[in-house]
């Protein structure tokens, strides 16, 4: 997150760094078309990222349990 002059760099960044261009718009206080795509974009990425880890570590913690369950009934019998 790029530290500017005033809050308005702050609070539009985002995980895409705006270059020196996007910079002098956020000091005007315009957020131009292509950084507010950025942001969908990055939104985006973030909401699949969050989707497909959760996917993967539910199905993970799903098999260990099952797995857990049948080391555990072999050993007792």
């Amino acid at each position: 997150m790029p530290i500017g002059k005033n809050a308005k760099i702050q609070k539009y960044s985002c995980a895409i760094n705006p270059t020196p261009y996007y910079e002098q718009h956020y000091e005007r206080g315009i957020k131009t078309t292509r950084d507010l795509s950025l942001q969908k974009l990055n939104a985006l990425i973030n909401t699949m990222a969050f989707f497909f880890i959760n996917t993967i570590a539910f199905l993970f913690s799903k098999e260990i349990f099952i797995l857990a369950l049948a080391f555990a009934s072999n050993n007792s019998a």
